[in-house]
């Protein structure tokens, strides 16, 4: 358990370079994204409540104790999520993203002339919160490996890199930034969750997301410099 939680207490700063996963209006638009692999899975009166509720709320309001409305709103929802859905999907897959995480690097290993980095696993995630769609959006990695984890420098540069990072005590700061550059590559809504809706019971959906790690960046937090980049296919 404790690789499943390293991300999220270290997280220290999220930058997407297309997709801004803070903002909970576009972990909702996300979850509309993923709603489209499975989409023919839908009961469209249980998408159609799930989308009036959590995307118009005051018109949920106003036509909610008249059955004739409601049933009316309920199928306009519907089309209307019908008609978004695939523009929304093709927003969002393939985006490029960046997240930058605190972490730190072991003792020095003079056989590999590395030193180890505590680094994501695949068992590793990030959770981010929807506004009035979603409830939670997880977010994984597919391709993580041992080839991140270690941070080549030749020995006399270590040496120095270590002492420039040792208090007057001896004690030796091992923290570093790793930037994670990746894709999205897929995008997926519970659709059971979505089908339990009804007008007396509103449930917002999870949500999966996995990213396709290209580069990733270890940086220096005194100098915010570059300390190695690690590419990946």
């Amino acid at each position: 358990m404790k690789k499943l939680f390293f991300a999220i207490l270290a997280l220290i700063s999220i930058v997407f370079a297309d997709v801004n996963f803070n903002d909970r209006s576009t972990v909702d638009d996300i979850g509309i994204a993923g709603t489209y692999p499975n989409f023919k899975l839908l009961d469209p009166d249980a998408a159609g409540v799930w989308f009036l509720r959590g995307k118009f709320p005051a018109k949920w309001d106003r036509v909610k104790n008249d059955e004739f409305e409601l049933h009316d709103a309920i199928q306009n929802a519907y089309n209307t999520l019908k008609s978004i859905v695939k523009p929304k999907y093709d927003e969002f897959i393939n985006k490029n993203a960046t997240i930058l995480l605190n972490t730190r690097f072991g003792k020095y290993n003079f056989k590999t002339n590395s030193f180890p980095l505590d680094m994501v696993t695949k068992d590793t995630y990030f959770k981010f919160y929807g506004k009035n769609l979603i409830d939670t959006l997880y977010v994984y990695f597919d391709n993580t490996g041992d080839k991140e984890k270690k941070l080549l420098m030749p020995p006399k540069q270590a040496k120095s890199f270590l002492q420039q990072r040792k208090d007057s005590n001896g004690w030796v700061d091992r923290t570093v930034y790793a930037k994670y550059y990746f894709r999205i590559k897929k995008i997926k809504t519970n659709i059971d969750d979505i089908n339990k809706n009804s007008p007396d019971y509103f449930y917002t959906p999870d949500v999966t997301l996995i990213g396709h790690i290209y580069k990733v960046e270890i940086i220096d937090p005194n100098s915010n410099k570059v300390i190695a980049t690690i590419n990946k296919k």
